[in-house]
């Protein structure tokens, strides 16, 4: 493990803030709620009702959400990284402000409708920071694959 960590040190020393500062969109988090639907006119009901009694939001999810692990939690998603989102949509949910209903938006075969709890700036903190390594150390270990020369040579009789 001292070795691990003696060498996670040495990779990303100097580097972790640069990287932050070029990737800092992607640790933007979001809290979200969402609903599964798999009908295009029920979604676009949905989503007036919700907008319009957005009160109701944990009722609609458990009735009417096709995710049965989430629909009981008012389709709780909880805290997503912006990198975990197609573009598209998390560009949409970084612009928004808490209370905004976003959607449906088409995910494979079925439609999803948000509910946006809060948005989170980036923020350099503790955890960002050892993400940050995680991904500069592999990174790291993928160029040292991709130049090493590796021969196998088999015993032969």
């Amino acid at each position: 493990m001292l070795i691990y960590q003696k060498t996670l040190e040495h990779v990303t020393k100097g580097k972790i803030e640069s990287y932050y500062d070029r990737h800092k969109d992607s640790f933007q988090t979001a809290l979200l709620a969402h609903i599964i639907v798999g009908d295009l006119s029920l979604a676009e009901e949905l989503v007036d009702r919700a907008k319009s009694h957005p009160e109701q939001w944990a009722a609609l999810a458990l009735e009417h959400s096709l995710d049965l692990e989430t629909a009981d939690t008012a389709g709780w998603l909880g805290l997503v990284r912006s990198s975990e989102l197609q573009p598209e949509i998390s560009e949409l949910i970084f612009s928004a402000k808490a209370g905004d209903i976003l959607g449906p938006f088409k995910i494979q075969d079925r439609l999803e409708i948000i509910l946006v709890h809060d948005v989170r700036t980036a923020q350099l903190d503790e955890k960002t920071r050892e993400r940050i390594c995680e991904i500069l150390f592999k990174e790291w270990l993928a160029e040292l694959r991709k130049n090493v020369d590796l021969h196998w040579y088999w015993y032969q009789k």
